[in-house]
């Protein structure tokens, strides 16, 4: 019991240590990403186009909030002497939700135009292919990722695919400058802690549901149905999300290197939507933390150290 609560102690001594920036530190998950690091006595450097948070909390006092465009603008000043960098830049346009901070299934809120499919992956695509580049080049020794599970990649990208395209092109740029290395942190939805959301579907008879879609799928040539699936899979709790990328960053995490499927829906807008036919799939090799059962069990299993007293 001894070793171990010196060795918890030394990985909460690292980390206070680490310097570590957070770029979209002001959003729904960014922000609780910040409250948990700051928690810990890390140093919290936050980028956003927002800057600081109109909420006055306490915690955000230890925080250092920038206010920049971290696509478009040199974010190096931020990043210098940083040991690690997280990322949890995305969404939709302005006036409709992200996957990752509602309380709904994505799909629901997205709109099929030509123009916003292009707007989802200029938000979700070359803004993180900057970010990871940016991060590299200041020598930042570990990148988070915050991406979009593979079942609402496989399951969703044919209705959003502007969405998921960008979502690519973010893992591509992870996986370009940090290798296998890159640690991706993949919800399909996120919510507040105790959302009704997750009440609704984290009972017996959605569960029971659940294993039914996938018994009829195992027996049929078109396997599991994923959107059904998805919409009686709890999302995960925000804090979860943020405790999993935040231990991360701070290397207090087991995450073997897997590979992942990742499907490139290549678009062509210029007259209505139409899929390519370069349009394939490939693998990418990182280190996932893939879905709301994998991102709740690192959450409450070795991850919980840190929200512990020991």
């Amino acid at each position: 019991m001894m070793m171990l609560r010196c060795a918890v102690l030394a990985v909460l001594t690292t980390a206070a240590a680490l310097k570590t920036c957070v770029i979209g530190g002001s959003g729904f998950i960014g922000k609780a990403v910040c409250k948990t690091l700051a928690a810990k006595g890390v140093a919290v450097t936050s980028v956003s186009r927002s800057g600081r948070p109109a909420d006055a909390e306490p915690w955000m006092d230890q925080v250092d909030w920038v206010a920049a465009d971290a696509g478009n603008d040199n974010i190096a000043a931020a990043l210098d002497g940083a040991g690690a960098c997280i990322s949890c830049v995305g969404g939709f346009t302005g006036a409709k939700a992200s996957p990752t901070g509602t309380g709904d299934i994505p799909v629901l809120f997205a709109s099929y135009s030509p123009q916003d499919q292009e707007e989802y992956r200029a938000k979700n695509g070359p803004p993180n292919e900057a970010i990871a580049k940016a991060a590299k080049e200041a020598g930042v020794g570990r990148y988070v990722l915050v991406g979009v599970a593979a079942d609402a990649e496989n399951g969703l990208a044919g209705g959003i695919p502007g969405y998921f395209e960008g979502k690519a092109d973010a893992l591509d740029a992870a996986v370009r400058n940090f290798g296998a290395d890159a640690v991706v942190v993949c919800p399909h939805e996120v919510v507040e802690p105790g959302s009704a959301r997750i009440k609704a579907v984290d009972n017996p008879f959605a569960r029971f549901a659940r294993d039914a879609n996938k018994a009829i799928g195992s027996v049929g040539y078109r396997g599991e149905d994923l959107v059904t699936k998805l919409s009686l899979t709890p999302p995960s709790s925000v804090d979860d999300v943020a405790t999993v990328v935040a231990a991360a960053a701070a290397s207090d995490l087991d995450i073997d290197v897997s590979t992942r499927t990742t499907r490139r829906v290549l678009l062509d807008t210029s007259n209505g939507i139409k899929t390519l036919d370069e349009s394939r799939e490939y693998n990418v090799e990182a280190r996932f933390v893939d879905g709301t059962d994998a991102i709740k069990e690192k959450a409450s299993g070795k991850v919980a150290l840190w929200n512990s007293g020991v």
